[in-house]
């Protein structure tokens, strides 16, 4: 039986590790949703300057599951989300390969409900991209609903579209 993933808060000597996790997860989930010349370019360091600003400035807050190594990671902040500016905003939760599927998405995702929770939020919100139907379908089993509304974005010449989904607290 594997070891129960336990939370903490990252820190600024944390990015490094948590911008390759989140390379690796990418590589992983998005095959088949994103082009493979973009997946297989991506570098280690993509989030380096992301979450070097986010830490610098106080607007990211980065949650770790550690067993013991680090296995999954989380980011919150206030909503960017044009259609719902007084929600937190689940800005990522990625986990390693062998995590999906044995609790760690869920304890990084009520770790960050809590954050939200105490911040005064009564909803979060995220956006998960199209043909992501695993992460999509965790998202719907912990609650979240879809919007009407879609983002989009471009990876390189890709266009992707991420619905936009939101929970009550």
């Amino acid at each position: 039986m594997q070891e129960k993933a336990f939370i903490s808060q990252a820190y600024y000597q944390h990015i490094g590790d948590i911008s390759k996790l989140f390379a690796t997860s990418w590589r992983f989930a998005y095959q088949g949703i994103v082009a493979e010349d973009y997946l297989s370019r991506l570098p280690d360091d993509h989030w380096v300057p992301f979450l070097q600003n986010g830490f610098l400035t106080g607007e990211l807050l980065c949650l770790m599951a550690h067993r013991p190594g680090l296995a999954g990671a989380a980011i919150v902040r206030p909503s960017r989300i044009i259609q719902f500016p007084e929600d937190g905003e689940l800005t990522a939760l990625y986990l390693l390969p062998g995590e999906i599927g044995v609790g760690t998405g869920r304890l990084l995702l009520r770790a960050a409900e809590e954050v939200f929770r105490r911040k005064g939020k009564t909803h979060c919100v995220l956006d998960v991209l199209e043909g992501n139907d695993r992460a999509i379908g965790f998202y719907r089993a912990h609650g979240f609903e879809d919007t009407p509304y879609v983002n989009k974005t471009m990876l390189d010449s890709q266009e992707v579209l991420c619905r936009i989904m939101r929970k009550k607290l």
